[in-house]
């Protein structure tokens, strides 16, 4: 960190050009351009500062897309309700494959026991 004398402290700039690509381009509208940061961390080398920097900026990015898009903050304004034990919904699915397994359990009763029935016979 940079040391404070007399009230003041020492920063540094890193600046990076950023060359036109089609991002840029369209972002921009036009040619290159430069991002520049001001830091008042001496420790560290301009790329580690770059990257420590370009990483915060991407998780602050998600959360303000997930904020927007995935209505995060709208939870809050919703009433806790109970849920009512006694309620029964059905699952048309759930029914279907129900059903399914019956016939088949039926299926295989009625072979296992025609062939039981040929054995004790003959």
């Amino acid at each position: 960190m940079g040391i404070s004398v007399g009230g003041m402290f020492s920063m540094r700039q890193i600046s990076r050009i950023i060359f036109s690509g089609k991002q840029v381009r369209e972002a921009t509208g036009g040619a290159d351009c430069q991002i520049h940061r001001l830091s008042t961390n001496t420790m560290l080398s301009a790329g580690e500062l770059i990257f420590h920097i370009g990483r915060r900026l991407r998780q602050e990015n998600y959360f303000r897309y997930a904020r927007q898009h995935f209505e995060w903050d709208s939870d809050d304004t919703h009433q806790d309700t109970v849920n009512d034990v006694e309620r029964s919904v059905l699952n048309p699915v759930k029914e279907k494959a129900t059903k399914q397994a019956r016939d088949a359990v039926a299926a295989l009763v009625s072979t296992l026991s025609s062939v039981l029935m040929r054995r004790s016979c003959g």
